[in-house]
């Protein structure tokens, strides 16, 4: 997998904010239509969606913005006869960059997740030189100290005179934390805005794509902030908890260590199943190669029976994830597996063994899990030839 980015920068409008739903509601009803307050938060994502990475929004910004107004304004149900009126109320209300003071739910949540992976953080964002006040005044972020989580920068249009997607903006922000561009991820919403801004300053991007609205673009898109922090968790892991630090801790007599360790890490984030294996004295065999499909998942997209179910867009989003870092070089992580009465369950790795079934993989690297020494006796019984030769 890739390594790890020594900082990420974030946008906050569509990642932190969105536009004010009672100044929104307000300009709808001035506009004598009625639209749920539940439907204006995804709105602006199917909005923001239109401004694809082929639009040249410097050049033809007036027209993007009629799109992205045109589209929320169909996806809160307006009817057509009242769509220009409210066209006229919402646009008054969107030129106030004041506007966008609604936290997105779990937001925070996501920043101290990051925060928790040891990378810097900051904020690159077009708005009116007051980003940083209105994101420290919900408590949010701030940088420095504070109630909200701690950041190193904001950069802000509003104050340094260029907006993304001029690269010139991220450059303020890289030689601010004094970092090469290659060293640094951005996440943003707008892929004309954000993703065509963030490539042409060397940064990668990711989109922020709670819908699921951009299965087929060439950029990289996260569900959530969670989901980046649990990506960056994976990567800086990658070499303590490789194929062959397992096989070192096995020959040193530590592969039990090894497993409650790799569990209780950020990558695998399953601190609970760590401390049930560190008091319970089960045993371990491993690395074996084995059988894909002699394995039972225990997660799994919602609609499948498994015993944790994880939501559609969460569990593609991941699985994509790890699909393009394999295809970039990434050898994953043994999967831990128990054995009960000839069956084999997948304890931990059900997101890199649905990764591996993808790409045509038919066996993976796997520790198998016994409850005691002599379960693992009576299975190197009948199986001895499976442990040694690693089919």
């Amino acid at each position: 997998m890739n390594d790890a980015p020594a900082a990420v920068l974030l946008d906050a409008g569509g990642v932190f904010v969105l536009p004010d739903p009672e100044r929104i509601l307000g300009a709808f009803t001035r506009a004598e239509c009625s639209v749920p307050r539940k439907v204006l938060a995804d709105a602006h994502y199917r909005a923001a969606a239109r401004f694809g990475t082929h639009l040249d929004v410097e050049a033809n910004w007036t027209e993007a913005w009629l799109d992205y107004l045109q589209t929320y304004v169909d996806e809160c149900g307006v009817p057509q006869d009242r769509r220009d009126e409210a066209h006229r109320h919402l646009d008054s209300e969107f030129a106030d960059a004041a506007l966008w003071v609604e936290p997105v739910p779990g937001s925070r949540e996501g920043l101290q997740a990051l925060a928790d992976t040891g990378v810097r953080l900051g904020i690159v964002s077009n708005a009116d030189g007051m980003m940083g006040p209105r994101l420290a005044q919900l408590e949010l972020c701030q940088v420095g100290p504070g109630i909200g989580v701690d950041i190193e920068c904001v950069v802000d249009s509003g104050n340094v005179g260029v907006m993304k997607p001029d690269p010139r903006i991220f450059e303020a922000a890289l030689d601010l934390l004094g970092l090469d561009a290659d060293q640094v991820w951005y996440v943003g919403d707008m892929p004309a805005i954000d993703v065509v801004g963030a490539r042409r300053a060397g940064i990668r991007p990711f989109l922020m794509d709670p819908l699921g609205l951009h299965l087929d673009a060439s950029y990289e898109r996260i569900p959530s902030l969670a989901a980046l922090a649990e990506l960056i968790a994976t990567s800086s892991y990658d070499e303590k908890f490789s194929l062959a630090s397992a096989r070192h801790a096995a020959d040193e007599g530590r592969l039990a260590e090894w497993v409650v360790d790799f569990l209780a890490s950020p990558g695998s984030s399953n601190p609970a199943l760590a401390a049930a294996l560190g008091f319970s004295g089960a045993t371990y065999l491993g690395p074996i190669r084995f059988a894909l499909d002699r394995l039972t998942p225990m997660a799994g997209p919602e609609g499948v029976e498994v015993v944790v179910a994880v939501a559609e867009e969460v569990w593609e989003s991941d699985v994509e994830a790890m699909e393009r870092s394999i295809e970039q070089g990434w050898h994953p992580p043994p999967l831990l597996v128990s054995h009960h009465d000839g069956k084999y369950f997948l304890e931990d790795g059900n997101h890199r063994y649905e990764t591996m079934r993808r790409t045509g993989a038919t066996h993976a690297w796997t520790i198998l899990l016994f409850a005691d020494e002599m379960e693992r006796d009576r299975f190197l019984k009948e199986h001895g030839s499976l442990a040694t030769r690693g089919q």
